[in-house]
């Protein structure tokens, strides 16, 4: 259970780090072609972590669930994706 818990904590960190990645790439507005090249290859490692995060939140509930505690509903992934 201890090991869960920590899980949970190191995954939400996770989620925060992603999360604002994801809000410097909203906030974008003119760029050079060096610039596009650079954040297409970024927001390809994005979207990888994105569904890296949400197997490991699947995972993170599925286990929740049979220790019959509440399952985390993880808002910072679902505002990601």
């Amino acid at each position: 259970e201890e090991r869960l818990r920590d899980h949970i904590l190191k995954f939400e960190k996770k989620l925060d780090d992603l999360h604002k990645d994801v809000d410097l790439f909203k906030r974008k507005d003119v760029l050079s072609t060096d610039e596009m090249r650079t954040n297409v290859e970024k927001l390809a490692d994005i979207n990888k972590l994105v569904e890296e995060y949400r197997a490991q939140g699947e995972l993170i509930n599925r286990d929740q669930a049979l220790l019959a505690w509440e399952v985390t509903p993880f808002p910072k992934l679902q505002e990601i994706m």
